[in-house]
């Protein structure tokens, strides 16, 4: 696909764009990364001197986050986390941001929330505090998961849960926009628990990135988890294959996710053979023109299969009737962890039990 300004833009902040041009521009977002240290800090200030006002919800609210731009697990964790709760008969309610919502529509993750766990309480908005106050009127649930909360520092929490993505966990080490830290890699000081996401195939960088976890945050849980497939599904029918069977051969994949380079590696280890991607930024909006562009192109290779991940698909299976002669097929994946478990879910149940 064609190169666009926010995939260049990334690339600098990845270190994946070279050259002169490159080098010049990189050294601009640098200079503007110094502000953007200046903001955080000033904003840190007005927290720690009570200029700016913190919601103290009487509800526990256990906040699932991240260090990073992109996609590195964490809606994935959240479900985890409410299905751990729901058998502790505990009823927890998801206050999320709600990207790319309108007034007409709900955004795309919250609408695979709603799916994957059917009769969950999912409350979305920009102003969260908002969203858990309405929640508190409501009677809903007894206790708040803040999803992408890490940073979110108007409301407080009980608990602190940070996502790292084993495969690239602080990027180059720089902040926006130089890089795509959205803190300095020292606030995983205000972690309970960290969350080595992907710790299969990032295996060679666990041991790092245990020393990093405990030279900044000693009293942190560091835990490691994999993104476990659990089937391929048909978008229109429904259908489910728990081999993989249909997806073992030449394939597209199409995705606006922050992590498209993962999900092509999940899809290999599975034995696909991805032949062309058509990748989206993250929370992209489709179009119909996008998808007779993507349709078009894998007829002229000869492409019958596509496969996307659940995210995208409660957007793509709108365009049910575009997809003919391409079937689509949807991923499902889910976290496990593989290290650290017991203790997790004990720490968990302190919250409670103290």
């Amino acid at each position: 696909m064609k190169k666009d300004c926010y995939t260049y833009v990334y690339g600098l902040m990845t270190d994946r764009e070279k050259g002169a041009m490159a080098s010049f521009f990189k050294i601009c977002l640098f200079l503007i990364s110094g502000l953007y240290r200046l903001g955080l800090l000033v904003r840190s200030w007005t927290y720690a001197l009570k200029f700016s006002a913190v919601y103290c919800s009487q509800r526990k609210v256990i906040s699932v986050g991240n260090m990073t731009m992109g996609g590195v697990g964490k809606t994935p964790m959240v479900v985890y986390l409410v299905k751990a709760l729901q058998k502790r008969k505990i009823c927890p309610v998801v206050v999320t941001r709600g990207y790319m919502m309108d007034k007409a529509a709900e955004g795309d993750e919250v609408k695979m929330l709603r799916e994957i766990v059917p009769g969950m309480a999912v409350y979305a908005g920009a102003n969260r505090v908002v969203s858990i106050q309405q929640a508190e009127k409501d009677g809903a649930g007894e206790v708040f998961i803040l999803d992408d909360g890490f940073q979110h520092w108007r409301v407080a929490r009980d608990f602190d849960i940070v996502v790292l993505d084993a495969m690239c966990a602080f990027g180059n080490g720089q902040v926006l926009p130089r890089g795509i830290l959205r803190e300095p890699i020292s606030s995983i000081s205000r972690a309970d628990v960290i969350v080595l996401a992907r710790a299969d195939v990032g295996r060679d960088n666990v041991a790092s990135l245990r020393e990093v976890c405990g030279r900044f945050n000693a009293k942190a849980l560091v835990v490691e988890a994999v993104h476990e497939p659990l089937s391929v599904t048909n978008l229109m029918s429904g259908k489910s294959w728990n081999d993989f069977s249909v997806i073992k051969e030449d394939i597209g994949m199409v995705c606006a996710i922050g992590s498209p380079d993962n999900f092509r590696l999940s899809l290999e280890v599975l034995g696909a053979k991805v032949n062309v991607s058509f990748v989206y930024r993250d929370h992209y909006s489709y179009t119909v023109d996008d998808i007779k562009s993507v349709i078009k192109e894998c007829r002229a290779l000869g492409i019958r299969k596509l496969v996307t991940t659940h995210k995208d698909a409660v957007k793509l299976r709108e365009f049910a009737n575009l997809w003919d002669g391409v079937e689509v097929f949807v991923l499902d994946v889910e976290i496990r962890i593989i290290y650290g478990e017991a203790e997790f879910l004990s720490r968990i149940d302190r919250l409670f039990h103290s």
